[in-house]
């Protein structure tokens, strides 16, 4: 266990998926979960109960940020 009073500030450290530390807490519109955008590679991060999922940008509806998650997504997930 974390001794950091600020653990859940910032729960993640860096992006799962380059590494980066720029994490932009994101919310969409309406809502109240909050979903990390990386400011790098533009990849979405959802943290619950201990784990660390990749957001589709699919089930975003509202988000500011959605476009940027799109785009990152799609080239990652090609059809």
């Amino acid at each position: 266990m974390s001794d950091d009073p600020h653990l859940l500030d910032h729960p993640l450290g860096h992006c799962p998926g380059c590494g980066s530390p720029i994490l932009e807490p994101v919310v969409e519109v309406g809502g109240d979960d909050v979903r990390f955008l990386c400011g790098e590679c533009d990849r979405c991060w959802r943290v619950e109960l201990g784990f660390v999922q990749r957001v589709d940008p699919g089930t975003c509806a509202g988000c500011p940020a959605r476009s940027r998650c799109t785009a990152a997504y799609a080239a990652d997930h090609p059809t």
